[in-house]
């Protein structure tokens, strides 16, 4: 998305240092270090939404050599940090207007609590030629209470930005037909789930889960949960699951296990027209890749202190579990009871 911001609002930065928190860290406008634009450099730059800045109450855009397609790392915001080429900043308030609001395709959108597959699932989608964006984070800001409340826009004007961001990255994918967009886990909190069902009542929404307990030591010895973040992350998945269930929406529960299995499932309901001949080969050809690499897909063995603490951690989250899981959601959904 190249577009010029309505009024000349927009203020273009170029990138002296590039430097996250943390590998996985959210994106921040403090990812970059800026300096002066120099003279031609944003010349066939497409720009597209990379983080809200708060502070400044702006949309933190980068900008890449238009035509140049979207890298493979795992998450796009990953490959916006490391692809940007300048920075452009527009207030919030003006960027639903110069940007426009996303048009009526279907969409899809994938909810997960890590560990579940979802870099599979990623796969299983470009393999069937449905374009795929893995954390989008300029879309979770716009979900998460305290970046919302320090814009101050108003409800009705944030779900405008919201819908303007996703349609800049559509542009970025050259506006495909059908966008399956992957959160983080975070997405699964109850505020910016309701604002994306609010803004795509029709859309596919995707909510994965995996066996509790493999799924409690994969994320204990990856990110170094607690039992009581693996309970909070396992429940709002189970909320979000329940509350478009509740609404009737286009929802599809699915289990990790399944997809190993069986990754056809994923693609109900979402391809036009006859299936490809090729697909089941193609399919087949994605579950050979290692379903769980992601990031972290080299991290090995992790150290004796760490796998003690992740032992501790499943474990604490399984005693909760067997004890007080919520048993009559988990039939509803068609779960782990």
């Amino acid at each position: 998305m190249s577009a010029r911001p309505a009024g000349g609002a927009a203020t273009v930065l170029g990138i002296a240092a590039r430097r996250k928190a943390g590998a996985v860290s959210p994106a921040r406008l403090a990812d970059f270090t800026t300096r002066p634009l120099r003279p031609g450099e944003a010349e066939g730059l497409a720009f597209s939404p990379y983080a809200i800045d708060p502070e400044g109450a702006q949309v933190v855009e980068v900008g890449v050599p238009a035509g140049s397609p979207p890298a493979t790392r795992p998450f796009y915001y990953l490959d916006q940090f490391h692809e940007a080429q300048a920075l452009r900043l527009t207030p919030a308030a003006d960027y639903a207007e110069a940007i426009g609001l996303p048009g009526s395709r279907r969409r899809v959108f994938v909810f997960s609590v890590g560990r579940c597959g979802s870099t599979l699932v990623a796969k299983v989608f470009a393999a069937a030629g449905i374009a795929s964006v893995s954390e989008p984070d300029v879309l979770l800001d716009l979900g998460t209470p305290r970046v919302v409340q320090a814009l101050g826009l108003g409800a009705a004007p944030t779900d405008r930005l919201y819908a303007a961001c996703l349609a800049a990255l559509e542009a970025r994918f050259g506006d495909p037909p059908r966008l399956a967009v992957k959160f983080r886990a975070q997405g699964s909190a109850q505020p910016h789930l309701r604002r994306v069902h609010r803004l795509f009542p029709d859309a596919r929404f995707v909510v994965l889960f995996r066996e509790p307990a493999a799924w409690a030591r994969s994320c204990a010895e990856t990110f170094g949960f607690s039992a009581e973040t693996l309970r909070w992350l396992f429940e709002a998945n189970l909320k979000a699951a329940e509350y478009l269930m509740e609404r009737e929406a286009d929802l599809q529960i699915v289990r990790y296990e399944e997809v190993t299995r069986d990754p056809a499932l994923l693609l109900a309901g979402l391809l036009p027209g006859p299936e490809r001949p090729d697909l089941a080969q193609a399919l087949a050809a994605t579950l050979g890749t290692d379903s769980q690499d992601g990031m972290f897909r080299h991290r090995g063995r992790c150290r004796p202190e760490r796998e003690a603490a992740a032992r501790q951690a499943q474990e604490g989250f399984l005693d909760r579990w067997r004890t007080a899981r919520p048993r009559q959601v988990l039939a509803r959904l068609g779960l782990y009871g």
